[in-house]
């Protein structure tokens, strides 16, 4: 009966890895943005899209602040536009953006919100 125990306890463990390595961790279709308390919803952006599919995640999150956060569905991304570096808290890991990267980025998030002064709160 132990030997049967041991054996299914094992199996859960081993079948909730291979559950948890397999998550989705693309991200497809309108995104939310939030900053400095003003919303831009349903955005769509290959961009923004092609870098967080298809660029390097490291694993960890880095020391950085954000000034934005970005939305999918029912998951969030913060974006620290000085760093150029996206935080996935919920899967800690985190994308540095080349400055080539960064700098196109950053102006795309500077055309949807203009020069928000943060002082107006």
């Amino acid at each position: 009966m132990k030997k049967k125990l041991i054996i299914g306890s094992v199996l859960i463990l081993l079948l909730s890895l291979v559950l948890h390595s397999c998550k989705d961790l693309s991200y497809s279709g309108a995104m939310g943005i939030n900053y400095n308390n003003i919303s831009v919803v349903d955005y769509e952006s290959a961009l923004i899209l092609d870098l967080l599919n298809n660029s390097k995640w490291t694993n960890g999150i880095t020391n950085c602040g954000h000034d934005y956060t970005f939305t999918f569905d029912d998951r969030s991304l913060r974006y620290h536009s000085e760093c150029g570096t996206f935080i996935d808290i919920e899967n800690n890991r985190a994308l540095a953006l080349t400055e080539s990267d960064k700098a196109n980025v950053n102006a795309l998030l500077a055309k949807l919100f203009g020069d928000v002064d943060p002082s107006w709160e």
